[in-house]
């Protein structure tokens, strides 16, 4: 039986935390952001350090790039722009975070991922599915 097909779904999102201390849970998207702009794909071709360079981060993501291969995790996770870091996540305060999930619904995206950080996950979740 042929899997069902459906509207195309546009996915965004990311690391969602509500909080005062955006920054601080930034962070802990670093490691993850520069495993993607640094170490996926061929050197030549790689959707996320090209999306980098597409954002106004050329310099930025080719330095992660270069030190993200040469095994210098940490390194590459510091090199990371916080700004971009900022454009890659949901964390920061609850007006934040909502501005931004209705920034998504207006720009077309119908569908959220939004790994949550924090004490309680599931809360985080109900409470943007509340604002859908």
């Amino acid at each position: 039986m042929a899997p069902e097909t459906g509207p195309l779904r546009t996915v965004a999102g990311g690391l969602l935390a509500i909080g005062e201390d955006a920054a601080a849970v930034r962070d802990l998207a670093r490691p993850q952001i520069a495993l993607y702009v640094g170490g996926t794909g061929a050197v030549g071709k790689n959707f996320y350090n090209d999306l980098a360079v597409a954002y106004g981060y050329e310099e930025e993501a080719r330095k992660t790039r270069e030190l993200y291969l040469d095994g210098r995790k940490r390194d590459a996770a510091a090199a990371v722009p916080d700004e971009f870091c900022e454009l890659m996540t949901l964390c920061g305060p609850e007006g934040y975070v909502r501005e931004r999930v209705e920034a998504f619904r207006e720009a077309g995206v119908t569908m959220l991922n939004v790994p949550p950080v924090g004490a309680d996950p599931a809360r985080l979740i109900e409470t943007v599915k509340n604002w859908l």
